[in-house]
C-alpha cells in the first residue's frame, strides 16, 4: 500500500516519544510508516468518502494506543 505522506516530521517525533517507541528500538521512520499506514487504511476514523482535515488526522493519530503500538510495531519488526 503507498501511503502520501501525511504525518508532519514534528508531530511524528513527538508521538514517537510519547510512545517510548526507542524502548522497544523502533526508529522514528519504523513508527511514522505504521501511523501513516494505520490511519490510511482506516480513512483516520472518518466516513470513506469524507477526507480528513490535517486537525483530524492529528486527533485520530494522538487518540490511538501508542505505547501498545509501539510494542507490537517493535516485536514485528525485529522477528
Amino acid at each position: 500500500m503507498s501511503v502520501r505522506k501525511l504525518l508532519p516530521e514534528a508531530l511524528a517525533r513527538g508521538l514517537w516519544r510519547n510512545a517510548g517507541a526507542e524502548l522497544v528500538a523502533l526508529t522514528e521512520a519504523e513508527f511514522a510508516k505504521a501511523l501513516e499506514v494505520i490511519g490510511a487504511t482506516n480513512n483516520f476514523g472518518l466516513d470513506p468518502e469524507t477526507q480528513a482535515s490535517e486537525k483530524e488526522r492529528e486527533a485520530f493519530w494522538r487518540n490511538l494506543h501508542l505505547e501498545e503500538l509501539a510494542m507490537a510495531r517493535g516485536s514485528a519488526v525485529r522477528r
